[in-house]
């Protein structure tokens, strides 16, 4: 029998948490009679269910409410404010007397994101008149000839940046919110840029920009997108074909310059391949230079959704196109052509959030991402973790292999939110889930329906993004602590003694405990008593393996441990970056 002990409290005082939760909800959404909603108390077994009435559509706002929710959305964005408290206050209002008339702005993503650019901060620009004290070594050049500026010793960033003719006019005349974003190329140089046999050269990003956008021939791009060269000693942006993303610090470029996130392109050798297959959600392409250049066939599929230009100078095509054309990736995703052919192909790629694909895990640091869906949790047992998921309606399908836990993020490009949300993992619908809010999150029973909440969009605990300013991760709700105890080939159990993958049910067993025992020693380790008991809880109920006695006895040691604790509060506020 499942120990409640520990559970059974925690409910009682979410339950104190949620009666304020569901209070504010109503004073900012205008709910008040309403249908019940995750976060809301969870019913006894048996009560009468209450008939929930069809939910009203609401209407994006028209342009007199735009003028209205604008400058306040303006306030709100801006992170380095003294004074968000009160500006979240104002926009929360406004949107609360507006969706009583019917009016909302957080179910239309796309149209979410044009209030966005009109509206959001940037970080000051790189000058010597706003250069930081503590760097005063930093060196900036505006290029005029080419228009590229050149940044070296600004903190983390050494880089150079191409910039379309008028940009620094309007950047000048502070009218940048007034023009569309733009979209922008990130450039990996390479070492003949970096340095040659008789130095290290000044500014390898420029080389690099000069050599693949010269000046007479490539104004059809760098006229019109922003092109970005990122510097890293010998240009060595992977480690043993393991991606390194802090090396090209896109989190700093999107908070200083007007940068469109469905309209972004890597461009180099094979190291540009392996960026893009493992983060997507950034790159909406990725343009392929040198006839030599390949991928590892087993991570083609997460390139499924991302658009590929090979560069062809000669007869030779990079064994990529065939790489890609054999592990099915999309022939109208696939375009082989000449340098001068970029700027056509080049206008017709945006990022794809797809509502299926399938996704590996080759890289265990960087494949962790996949488009919206974050893998907590792996089976460090399986050398090639893989998901494959599809929704169906309001029902998100998942299949895995070697995956222990996931948080969901979802908006209604992908799912409608305004009914009940169902996951089925494995062929098991799940029945339970955590939102966040208060110290160790809301339980949630599901199928559930999830209001959209401004804080849910722009400031939650795991990602900020008012303060980290990553505008393409727009996702007003996530569906965290998703724990998978078992594969998609152990669903339902085998009748044979192997699973399609060779591997004895035992052995699945002793990995997903495994996994789960590590996860809650960690967990342990860092004051985390309640989630760390949840998941020893979850070790002992795989089965019969060699940690469940071990995970029984620290279930009883985390309940001691946790009796007396502060109850958790209603809200936490540490916005910051989600890094597991």
């Amino acid at each position: 029998m499942r120990d409640r002990s520990l559970r059974s409290p925690l409910r009682g005082r979410v339950g104190v948490a949620l009666a304020t939760l569901v209070g504010l909800t109503a004073l900012f959404t205008g709910r008040g009679d309403r249908p019940a909603r995750a976060g809301d108390p969870i019913p006894e077994p048996g009560a009468p269910a209450t008939p929930a009435p069809a939910p009203a559509k609401t209407r994006f706002p028209n342009e007199k409410e735009k003028a209205e929710i604008l400058p306040l959305l303006k306030a709100y964005l801006d992170g380095e404010s003294n004074e968000a408290f009160k500006h979240r206050i104002n926009l929360m209002g406004k949107l609360k007397a507006l969706g009583e008339t019917g009016v909302g702005i957080l179910s239309d993503v796309e149209q979410l994101k044009k209030l966005i650019y009109q509206t959001r901060p940037f970080l000051p620009y790189f000058e010597k008149k706003s250069m930081p004290k503590e760097f005063k070594d930093a060196e900036v050049v505006f290029n005029t000839g080419v228009n590229v500026l050149n940044v070296t010793k600004w903190g983390e960033l050494r880089f150079s940046m191409s910039l379309p003719k008028a940009y620094p006019a309007l950047r000048e005349s502070k009218k940048l919110n007034s023009v569309p974003p733009l979209p922008m190329i990130v450039v990996l140089h390479g070492k003949d840029d970096y340095d040659d046999a008789k130095q290290q050269k000044p500014f390898p990003g420029e080389e690099a920009i000069k050599r693949l956008f010269p000046k007479a021939s490539m104004t059809a791009v760098t006229d019109h997108w922003l092109v970005y060269a990122p510097v890293w000693p010998k240009g060595k942006w992977t480690e043993d074909d393991a991606v390194r993303k802090d090396r090209l610090t896109l989190p700093l470029i999107f908070r200083h310059f007007h940068v469109d996130f469905d309209r972004i392109v890597i461009e180099g050798g094979p190291e540009a391949l392996l960026f893009a297959a493992a983060y997507p959600i950034y790159f909406a392409g990725v343009i392929v230079h040198g006839d030599a250049t390949d991928i590892p066939a087993d991570i083609v599929q997460n390139l499924s959704n991302t658009s590929v230009y090979v560069v062809q100078t000669s007869d030779k095509v990079a064994p990529v196109a065939k790489t890609l054309a054999d592990g099915g990736h999309p022939a109208e995703r696939l375009t082989k052509g000449p340098p001068t052919a970029l700027a056509e192909w080049l206008g017709s790629v945006r990022r794809v959030l797809p509502k299926s694909f399938k996704w590996v895990v080759k890289d265990k640091s960087a494949h962790r991402f996949a488009y919206w869906m974050n893998l907590d949790v792996l089976d460090e047992g399986n050398a090639l973790p893989t998901v494959e998921t599809e929704i169906k309606g309001n029902t998100v399908d998942i299949k895995s292999v070697g995956i222990r836990g996931i948080t969901l993020f979802l908006n209604d490009s992908l799912i409608d939110l305004d009914h009940e949300v169902n996951v089925v993992i494995n062929g098991k619908p799940l029945d339970e889930c955590r939102i966040e809010g208060g110290r160790d999150g809301i339980a949630v029973r599901m199928p559930a329906k999830f209001d959209r909440t401004l804080d849910g969009m722009f400031d939650r605990n795991l990602l900020s993004i008012r303060k980290s300013q990553m505008y393409g991760w727009i996702f007003p709700v996530a569906l965290e602590q998703i724990v998978i105890a078992t594969d998609a080939s152990a669903e339902p159990p085998p009748t044979t003694p192997t699973t399609d993958a060779g591997s004895s049910q035992q052995d699945l067993d002793e990995r997903s405990a495994k996994a789960f025992f590590d996860k809650a020693v960690e967990q342990e380790a860092a004051g985390e008593l309640r989630k760390a008991r949840t998941l020893y809880e979850k070790c002992a109920e795989v089965g019969e393996t060699s940690y469940k006695a071990k995970a029984e006895a620290k279930m009883e040691e985390m309940t001691e441990r946790c009796k007396g604790e502060q109850p958790p509060p209603a809200m936490d506020d540490k916005p910051g970056v989600h890094t597991k």
